[in-house]
């Protein structure tokens, strides 16, 4: 019997985080670089902090009265040398190397807090026309990105620095900004100018400098100073449209403006150290100070609006505290096993938050707490502490439910899981989480069930790698081996595993024997996932 392959096994060693480069932090530079390349032009809009809004109107305002601060308009689509298709191609690429590195967080219920989160954003006007995916991920520092092809990474970090709905929701409109406006086009073309050398070397600082300016300044060695200078002039009239288009945004969605400004000073706070110490070449966005100073003077012209934070918020907040840590000390084979140390601190925090007279009557102290227990294996003070969360949350809510389910499934009461998840579907159709969860707890319980309930989603889902990899658990489980290679061969193309996935496909070939309809099935993904392939070694050319 041939065994399950595994999925981490074949991952690309590609996009190592800087904060943890491998030798000095040059080694870890040129090995990076080697590897980054291809994709150098496609990363230039990784950003440091959100930056301030200015809405159009004011904008308006301004030139009448005579402003100097008149913000530039330079993401005209009509000059872009870089096609929409191309750019979501090149995103893919860029996610699937992030994903593979377990840089972003994959779980269906921050990924879908996120999506409600921008729903409102991505509705207005300057967003019409456009795809976006939001990516949680797994960084403590407090930053955000923008990728080709409507990508928008938001590190955890962030979302924890954040104090209400609104300042998130500011950083997701000033990011969408630059998706609009198509600034990655406008720097493809600025690019022509200098080498893909000197481009390569200042994306790698910009993305280092989020996490350990040390690593950025060392990486930045390999671009020289005029280009870096000229793509950061460039990469200043674009962070400036892009404040022009969120602040538009923002306001349209009905997010409380105000919650910038509050934002912003406790980004200053943060990045007061650093942002002495980082050099100005890796800055691709005016200083914080000047910042704040614009918005305030724009924030007396808007009307306020006050919008209350959903229970969303505060849950997914304390979600993140769970299952990121602090520091570095994740398991490099396998990012999601968090160390001992960190599942201790995480139990630390959330029994002070109990403990504490004021926060021990929100439900998310109560929660976290849940998750912390559940993380030490100790489901009765789980169960004990989720039942305190629903007590302060009698209307119930999904991620409540959604942590029963886990704590059935953990002590093995698949039955029991399978009949809470039964319920959370009916009440929540639209959150996929719970989907994950019932094929989950189907696997467990029911063999055949599970590869009926799969079949059918992943018709509804296509695209879906842990679908396609539970589908694949599922078949070698049973001594289905020809489908278990087929369903891991879509498992691995989904993460744009081109080789790894056309390797299952000849497995699956040797086979399939007399089985005419299998047969041609395989034949035909198999040419399909060959052409892939070769389309993306064309385009690292």
């Amino acid at each position: 019997m041939i065994s399950k392959p595994d999925l981490k096994a074949v991952m690309p060693y590609t996009l190592t985080r800087l904060s943890r480069p491998p030798g000095s932090v040059m080694c870890a530079a040129r090995y990076l670089f080697r590897r980054v390349q291809a994709f150098a032009l496609s990363l230039i809009l990784a950003v440091g902090p959100v930056l301030a809004p200015q809405s159009q109107h004011l904008l308006g305002e301004a030139q009448a009265q005579g402003s100097s601060t008149i913000l530039p308009r330079i993401g005209d689509p009509s000059g872009s040398d870089l096609s929409p298709s191309n750019e979501r191609r090149i995103g893919e690429a860029i996610v699937r190397q992030m994903t593979s590195q377990g840089e972003v967080i994959e779980d269906w219920e921050i990924r879908e807090y996120f999506a409600r989160l921008a729903a409102p954003l991505v509705a207005t006007d300057p967003a019409q026309g456009f795809v976006f995916d939001f990516l949680p991920i797994r960084d403590m520092a407090i930053n955000a990105f923008a990728l080709p092809g409507g990508y928008i990474g938001v590190n955890a970090g962030l979302l924890l620095a954040a104090q209400s709905e609104s300042e998130v929701a500011s950083v997701l409109a000033h990011e969408i900004g630059h998706v609009t406006q198509r600034h990655m086009s406008r720097m493809v073309a600025k690019s022509k100018q200098v080498s893909v050398t000197a481009i390569a070397g200042l994306i790698l600082a910009a993305l280092a400098a989020a996490s350990n300016p040390q690593a950025a300044a060392g990486v930045a060695l390999f671009g020289d100073s005029l280009a870096q200078d000229q793509m950061l002039a460039f990469s200043r009239d674009a962070e400036r449209e892009a404040d022009r288009v969120g602040f538009d945004m923002l306001s349209q969605a009905g997010f409380e403006v105000g919650g910038m400004l509050q934002f912003f000073v406790r980004l200053q706070q943060a990045y007061k150290l650093v942002d002495v110490g980082l050099p100005v070449y890796v800055r691709s966005h005016p200083l914080t100070s000047e910042r704040i100073s614009d918005v305030q003077s724009r924030l007396m012209l808007i009307r306020y609006k006050q919008r209350v934070d959903s229970v969303d918020f505060a849950l997914v907040r304390a979600k993140l505290r769970a299952l990121v840590p602090k520091s570095d000390n994740v398991m490099r084979s396998n990012p999601s096993l968090l160390s001992d140390e960190h599942k201790r601190s995480t139990l630390a925090y959330f029994n002070r938050q109990v403990g504490d007279k004021d926060m021990s009557q929100r439900v998310e102290s109560w929660y976290g707490l849940a998750l912390a227990k559940r993380q030490m294996e100790d489901y009765v003070g789980a169960r004990a502490a989720l039942a305190q969360a629903r007590k302060r949350l009698p209307s119930g809510h999904a991620m409540l439910d959604a942590e029963a389910i886990q704590l059935e499934s953990s002590t093995g009461q698949n039955a029991q899981a399978l009949t809470l998840v039964e319920a959370a579907l009916k009440q929540y159709p639209a959150q996929r989480h719970f989907v994950h969860l019932k094929a989950k707890a189907l696997v467990k319980s029911d063999p055949e069930a599970a590869v009926n309930f799969l079949d059918d989603q992943l018709k509804l889902y296509r695209s879906d790698k842990d679908l396609w990899s539970l589908l694949s658990e599922v078949h070698f489980s049973q001594n289905r081996e020809l489908l278990g290679h087929r369903a891991q061969a879509e498992a691995y193309a989904a993460h744009g595993l081109w080789m790894p996935a056309m390797e299952q496909l000849r497995i699956a070939q040797r086979q399939v024997r007399n089985d005419y309809y299998n047969g041609s099935q395989i034949d035909s993904r198999l040419k399909e996932f060959e052409r892939n392939y070769r389309a993306d070694q064309q385009a690292k050319l």
